[in-house]
């Protein structure tokens, strides 16, 4: 399953991705967030990360971000999550990383964090 990400990911907006992942994510998929149009992700975006994540790993998926900007990678290092969430630089190398399995009905699936017209930090 790919899913795009863009705008900003926060405590407003992180509730509505992490109710259109779920089920991708609760069904054993190898997901893939393509993050690369992220413009800010909060300690909510983060915490959402690391939760599908773990519920990924659990069902016998995997949880993979492509394309995380050097802004994004420079926060997941700060904060130790460089070790934990899996990045890969685009979708491609994300699905390939993940042994190719793709779910085409899922192909395409976009999740907007859509900026409410100014900053929010």
């Amino acid at each position: 399953m790919v899913a795009t990400v863009d705008g900003e990911l926060d405590l407003a907006t992180a509730p509505s991705l992490a109710d259109g992942l779920s089920p991708g994510v609760t069904a054993g998929n190898h997901v893939v967030l393509d993050v690369a149009r992220l413009t800010f992700c909060g300690a909510a975006g983060l915490n959402l990360f690391v939760t599908l994540h773990h519920h990924a790993e659990l069902t016998g998926g995997s949880l993979r971000l492509a394309g995380p900007t050097a802004a994004l990678r420079r926060v997941l290092v700060q904060v130790g999550l460089d070790d934990v969430l899996l990045t890969a630089p685009d979708v491609t190398s994300a699905t390939t990383l993940a042994g190719g399995r793709r779910n085409p009905a899922s192909l395409g699936a976009s999740m907007r964090a859509h900026s409410r017209g100014g900053p929010t930090r």
